[in-house]
């Protein structure tokens, strides 16, 4: 598993992390990856209905290609998308 080292953490910042850890009973470790794993979520989400561009799109697209697994036959995967979509392109 990838591992990343953080520099010049401002210590307000350091004491409120250290707090959060010890009310929740979590190492510093787990409380900083629970912390960044929340914040792009809500950025994730918040920014989900911007236009995303054609190289991103194709980007993130190459990078899932292949690793998709189900069990239902296409036309089933087929109507399933078409009934999830909505808005003025789907129908």
């Amino acid at each position: 598993m990838p591992s990343l080292t953080i520099r010049n953490i401002p210590e307000n910042v350091m004491k409120k992390i250290r707090m959060r850890s010890e009310i929740e009973k979590r190492s510093l470790n787990s409380e900083i990856l629970l912390i960044i794993e929340n914040g792009l979520e809500k950025r994730t989400v918040s920014r989900s209905n911007k236009p995303v561009s054609r190289e991103t799109r194709t980007r993130l697209w190459k990078r899932i290609s292949g690793k998709w697994e189900d069990d239902r036959k296409t036309e089933e995967i087929i109507d399933d998308i078409y009934k999830s979509r909505r808005g003025r392109f789907f129908s």
